[in-house]
């Protein structure tokens, strides 16, 4: 008896089987969908607006490091927080620049979780080495 359901077993598993083939379909339309999305993101991060930070931008942010330094996850939260509401829209260069948050989407995505609305753009800007690069921009929606 064990054997019997061995075979169906292993016969179910061969190639071209029907619920093997369903297996491939399904993982062939979710592979499809990735590859999409993948490709409407891409053409997105090409379309993205270059943005440079002024020095007064840079300045207000430096300002703002020195009133609330610390580096507890809470401090940064709040730090972020606080710019996103003063200044506006940051990259996360700038954020990992000027505010000394090394993981600035890991404190978004806990202020998403606090229940603040804030939103991600896709940003071109250039970095310290003169070349342009994608980052996300956050904005805190009104």
């Amino acid at each position: 008896m064990a054997m019997v359901a061995a075979k169906k077993k292993a016969a179910s598993l061969r190639p071209g089987s029907s619920s093997n083939s369903r297996d491939h379909s399904a993982s062939d339309s979710r592979s499809r969908v990735v590859e999409q999305q993948r490709q409407r993101e891409r053409i997105e991060a090409v379309r993205a607006p270059v943005t440079v930070t002024t020095p007064r931008k840079a300045a207000r942010l430096a300002k703002l490091l020195r009133e609330r330094g610390g580096n507890s996850t809470e401090t940064q939260r709040m730090r972020l927080l606080r710019a996103l509401r003063l200044i506006g829209p940051l990259t996360t260069h700038e954020i990992r620049q000027y505010l000394d948050i090394v993981q600035p989407n890991t404190r978004v995505f806990e202020l998403r979780a606090l229940g603040y609305r804030i939103e991600t753009r896709w940003v071109q800007q250039e970095t310290a080495a003169g070349r342009l690069h994608h980052f996300a921009e956050y904005v805190v929606a009104a």
